[in-house]
């Protein structure tokens, strides 16, 4: 049903899908923050703030999805928020990692700046993972 709500995508379908982030299925939850990613208007501020707020999600899946999707919109904010979320993120979840590092770079300028920045301020650890980061990326 989801799928077929997103080929109708208008306002409502929207403000649907943003509930839907709040949903008890860690699947539900991941659909729809993959189809904000797909669907919104890059730059939109609500969709952005929806997303950023499922990128603390407990389940990985939807913390992946959601953390892709505000890289895609990079709305007004999107570095500070892939930064924090790439700041929690343990590295054990391969998949989590990777989607912290294409949302980063998808940012441009802007996503290469934050890391810098963090890993400028940070300790040793923390330039280790941002390496790694850099490394990850693809252009």
């Amino acid at each position: 049903a989801m799928g077929v709500l997103q080929a109708l995508w208008n306002p409502d379908v929207e403000d649907l899908f943003r509930l839907l982030l709040n949903d008890e299925s860690a699947d539900v939850r991941r659909l729809a923050a993959d189809g904000l990613g797909l669907n919104a208007r890059p730059g939109d501020v609500r969709a952005h703030e929806s997303l950023a707020r499922a990128t603390t999600d407990e389940n990985p899946a939807v913390r992946r999805a959601a953390v892709l999707a505000v890289g895609r919109l990079n709305a007004p904010g999107a570095a500070d928020v892939l930064i924090a979320a790439w700041k929690r993120d343990d590295g054990k979840d391969p998949f989590l990692a990777d989607a912290h590092t294409r949302a980063i770079e998808r940012l441009g300028k802007a996503g290469v700046d934050a890391l810098l920045k963090t890993a400028d301020d940070g300790d040793n650890a923390v330039k280790d993972k941002a390496a790694l980061t850099f490394a990850g990326f693809r252009e």
